[in-house]
């Protein structure tokens, strides 16, 4: 998943929040990695992408290179960009599933159709939203 990826810069003035939901919540084990993640971090963390289950929330910005795994939870991942313009690509996260996995991101629902998913601009099943 990744706000424009491909047009070389992430927008600003954008919060906007994707849920990801696997449908076999007792099995179902979903990992998050970030292919790549390059928010400005300067001043406090400003552009972020934060992470939520229903026990803990993460918040990355800057260069992060992260894999995360959660079983049989819900994932809400909310990006908020300030108004300064930050001359880089973004994020793009791949998400692996071994249950199919319904993703809103704000109006759009996609629904896997495979365990293992890859959403990403770059993937032949991609994921293209706009913010």
């Amino acid at each position: 998943i990744s706000p424009t990826f491909m047009a070389g810069k992430y927008p600003r003035e954008k919060n906007c929040t994707c849920t990801l939901n696997p449908e076999d919540k007792n099995q179902s084990l979903m990992t998050l990695r970030t292919a790549t993640f390059i928010l400005r971090a300067k001043p406090k963390c400003k552009d972020y992408l934060e992470v939520t289950t229903n026990d803990k929330s993460e918040k990355l910005c800057g260069f992060q290179d992260t894999r995360s795994s959660y079983k049989g939870k819900d994932v809400t991942l909310n990006f908020f960009s300030s108004n300064t313009l930050f001359k880089t690509k973004g994020f793009w996260l791949v998400i692996t599933s071994e249950s199919p996995v319904r993703i809103r991101c704000g109006e759009a629902l996609i629904q896997s159709t495979t365990p293992q998913i890859t959403t990403t601009q770059l993937s032949t099943q991609r994921i293209d939203y706009n913010i």
